[in-house]
């Protein structure tokens, strides 16, 4: 009820102050003044005026003054008649009615305000005008104030919708990153209304829209949001990427910089084209940067500790300083030679660096690395440096073997167990001679050759202290013995 009273007065202020300024504007001398009348236009002037004095009655004679100053005037003098009955405080309120109750309600930008309210009174300033010219023509009155109306009402649903738009976009941001919540985000949505409002903006603001958006793209606040934004992104996708959150620790922060440090560069990017400030999926590229950094911090610290644990050990196994030093030097030349070919270092153990069937590229690498490892230690302190690392790839063969020798011969428990110990002992041992003598073939052989007869001839003769009696083999098979 109270605020259908206030419509009234409000409507009724307007309509008593517009038909002060209409009676006012019935005066030859203003009217004069603002048609700039030739001497000619005066005198009928003065003769409407005063036909219109005598017989004004009613509104209605306003209507017939109207015609007759119509027949007098040309165009631009009439419309200059029509401004002048337009009162600018039914204007002020009418437009401050709606304008008020839009910038209360929805965050627009503090100074897209003054170009809302400009383009507000210009609305307003039109149905005015064909509220004043048309007035005695409803017909016409009515289509041309309706069309004028119905363009304001759909620029306002225009605003709305770009400022939802905006404050959506946030919204969606902060969905995904609520600690950013408490941000100061007033030049976010700033940012987007304005790229949408560029869209479909009018020309005459055309400028000050796009000069706004460059001055937001070099905001400092904004550019701090999205490096918020970029690590809040990264944080989120290093705790669902598998192989990104089984890194180490440290590893696992050194890919999440990179891919933080990655999103911000794409967000900076989108600055600078006027696009949406967002990040909505992750560029497999980003990913795959952030993991090949952190794989590297990772392999860099196991190397580190590795080498750590190689220097202890060839330390207890009497291994001098020089020794180490060179021995760490072929190591880390190894590993810069391969790391050069962009192939990806499968391990940095002495260990395995012997095993499997590496390309051809890597094979001369590792074979260089072998060459110059027996000029620097013993086959003895090889052994006893990377002995361990050996033991499984020989314990495999031996356990096929010895499988072979108990389901030829029936053996005790305790023959059972010397046989296995010298089988053991026998593929240890040619696993080291392997890994040892790799790069010289020629070499390598005639080691394994003597190796093999002396186990063979230690093996006969344990077995004849069994009274298994093994014959002498013709010719030495590479593959496996005669048991």
């Amino acid at each position: 009820m109270k605020r259908k009273k206030a419509i009234f007065i409000f409507l009724l202020g307007i309509f008593l102050n517009s038909n002060a300024q209409q009676q006012s504007i019935y005066n030859f001398e203003k009217l004069v003044s603002l048609t700039s009348a030739t001497e000619k236009q005066q005198k009928k002037l003065k003769k409407a005026l005063k036909e219109r004095s005598e017989d004004y009655t009613s509104a209605s004679e306003n209507e017939n003054f109207d015609k007759r100053f119509a027949a007098i005037f040309n165009e631009k003098q009439q419309t200059a008649f029509y401004k002048a009955q337009i009162s600018e405080a039914v204007i002020q309120k009418k437009l401050h009615f709606r304008y008020d109750k839009l910038v209360s309600t929805y965050p627009f930008p503090k100074d897209y305000a003054k170009m809302m309210e400009a383009i507000l009174y210009d609305f307003n300033y039109k149905k005015e005008f064909v509220l004043q010219k048309h007035k005695f023509d409803k017909e016409k009155r009515e289509l041309k104030y309706n069309s004028i109306h119905n363009a304001q009402k759909l620029w306002v649903a225009t605003q709305i919708e770009l400022i939802k738009k905006a404050t959506y976009t946030w919204q969606k941001t902060t969905a995904k990153c609520p600690d950013l919540r408490s941000s100061k985000h007033t030049d976010f949505i700033d940012y987007h209304f304005y790229i949408e409002l560029s869209k479909n903006c009018d020309a005459k603001y055309n400028g000050s829209v796009k000069k706004r958006i460059a001055e937001l793209v070099l905001s400092e606040s904004l550019m701090s949001l999205g490096e918020n934004i970029a690590d809040c992104r990264a944080t989120l996708y290093m705790s669902w990427d598998s192989k990104l959150k089984n890194l180490d620790a440290v590893a696992k922060q050194e890919a999440q910089k990179i891919l933080a440090l990655e999103l911000s560069k794409e967000l900076k990017q989108k600055l600078s084209a006027s696009k949406i400030f967002e990040i909505n999926n992750i560029d497999w590229k980003h990913r795959n940067q952030a993991l090949a950094s952190g794989e590297k911090k990772q392999n860099k610290l196991h190397k580190t500790k590795e080498i750590k644990l190689l220097k202890e050990k060839a330390l207890k196994i009497g291994l001098d300083k020089a020794q180490i030093n060179k021995l760490i030097s072929l190591l880390e030349k190894k590993d810069a030679a391969i790391e050069a070919l962009k192939k990806k270092n499968t391990s940095d153990n002495l260990s395995t660096l012997f095993e499997g069937t590496p390309r051809k590229s890597k094979s001369q690498i590792l074979k260089d690395f072998s060459s110059e490892l027996t000029s620097v230690i013993s086959k003895k302190e090889f052994a006893a440096l990377i002995g361990d690392g050996l033991k499984p790839g020989a314990k495999k063969k031996a356990n096929k073997e010895f499988e072979k020798i108990i389901g030829t011969h029936k053996l005790t428990k305790e023959q059972k167990e010397k046989v296995y110990e010298r089988v053991a002992l026998y593929y240890f041992n040619e696993a080291v001679t392997n890994a040892y003598y790799k790069s010289k073939s020629t070499l390598r052989k005639q080691k394994l050759s003597v190796l093999r007869y002396k186990f063979e001839k230690d093996y006969r003769a344990l077995m004849n202290n069994f009274d298994i009696k093994i014959e002498k083999k013709q010719k030495t098979d590479n593959r496996t013995f005669q048991w």
